[in-house]
C-alpha cells in the first residue's frame, strides 16, 4: 500500500468519524431544543385551555382553588 493511498484513507476516515460526531451532537442539540420548545407551548396554552373549561363548567383535578367550577349535579 503506498503512502498516498494510506494518507487518503486516513483523511477519509478522520473526516467519516468527524461527521458523525457532528451529526449526533447536532441530533441531541436539536432534539433537547424542539423538547424544550413543546415544553414553552405547553406552558403557555394552559390559561387559554383552563379558561375555556371554566367557560364550559369543566371541573379540573388540581387545578388549585377557585379554578374550574363543578359540572352539574347529575341526581338532579
Amino acid at each position: 500500500m503506498t503512502l498516498r493511498l494510506r494518507l487518503v484513507l486516513t483523511l477519509v476516515l478522520l473526516a467519516a468519524g468527524g461527521l458523525l460526531v457532528l451529526g449526533g451532537v447536532t441530533y441531541a442539540t436539536q432534539r433537547d431544543f424542539q423538547e424544550e420548545r413543546v415544553d414553552d407551548q405547553t406552558r403557555a396554552a394552559e390559561p387559554a385551555l383552563s379558561r375555556q373549561l371554566d367557560d364550559v363548567g369543566a371541573l379540573v383535578p388540581g387545578a388549585g382553588p377557585g379554578r374550574g367550577r363543578p359540572g352539574p349535579d347529575p341526581d338532579r
